[in-house]
């Protein structure tokens, strides 16, 4: 409950959702020696606006709502006055996958937003919306600080066109817009709730800037022809690290994909799989 990476908020709450959970009587998710997994709690999810609003969810391990009375009602009774919301997600299927596509919103707003963004007068600009499913940044406010190096690099090199591949909900590609020389951004995840995720953020922003972006769902193996004609690509994978396709037509200095491409830009969530993206790339060239 001490952990520095963490925005101080989600320390103090850890706290308190212990307590809550033993007094609600919510037991953790085990796997009994069969294999089988029992329990209740399976996972929980904090991230902490900029704002300092504070959402959770619960990763419930079964897949109806009705079973998970009276248990859930007592714990949302204990920790909803320290949340903006508190979403469930319903999740007994086998597998390492933290969610599933059954999500329910038991308190507060629908979906998260975000003032966008990042640099000065930009959060007049528009808001990101994060729906049900969006990966978020558990400490938006320390990730701001990675967008604005990204910005910075873009405002450098001056490019026209820039492509943000695992983009989730846009964070880091919305706020690169009103950078001087872009003219065209096109964002790209697999995670189909993205997409609802943009169209929202869209509608806030100014048309000028919302006219400048794309996205395209699918894996990044199979939207490569997003990258054609940029002179800059973000990639922000989770923390296995990039798709080994895409690390094959990175290395292909020929790749019909990259001709024009001059700069990487790699946001890691993972040392090792980082160290061994690098590694690799190094070898084609870069």
């Amino acid at each position: 409950n001490d952990c520095p990476a963490h925005h101080p908020l989600i320390n103090d709450f850890l706290v308190k959702l212990e307590k809550a959970t033993k007094k609600a009587g919510v037991t953790a998710t085990v796997e009994n020696p069969k294999g089988r997994r029992e329990g209740m709690l399976r996972y929980v999810l904090l991230s902490v606006s900029g704002s300092s609003r504070l959402s959770c969810t619960l990763v419930w391990n079964t897949s109806q709502m009705k079973q998970c009375q009276p248990h859930l009602s007592r714990l949302l009774k204990l920790i909803k006055a320290d949340c903006a919301s508190v979403r469930v997600n319903l999740n007994d299927r086998p597998g390492n996958a933290i969610t599933s596509d059954r999500w329910h919103t038991v308190h507060g707003p629908q979906s998260d937003f975000e003032a966008l963004g990042a640099g000065p007068g930009s959060q007049q600009l528009g808001r990101i919306h994060f729906e049900p499913g969006s990966f978020k940044q558990a400490n938006y406010q320390g990730f701001g600080d990675i967008v604005e190096r990204v910005r910075k690099v873009v405002v450098e090199k001056r490019p026209a066109q820039v492509t943000e591949m695992y983009a989730g909900a846009g964070c880091i590609g919305f706020n690169l817009l009103s950078c001087p020389s872009l003219e065209r951004i096109v964002m790209s995840d697999v995670v189909a709730s993205n997409l609802k995720s943009y169209r929202q953020t869209l509608k806030t922003l100014p048309p000028a800037l919302a006219g400048k972006a794309e996205y395209v769902v699918g894996r990044a193996e199979s939207v490569l022809e997003s990258c054609q004609g940029s002179e800059l690509v973000v990639v922000d994978p989770p923390r296995k690290g990039l798709d080994k396709g895409l690390v094959s037509e990175l290395k292909s200095r020929s790749s019909p994909y990259f001709a024009d491409l001059k700069t990487l830009c790699y946001v890691s969530c993972g040392f090792d799989s980082l160290a061994r993206d690098v590694e690799e790339l190094v070898k084609g060239g870069w």
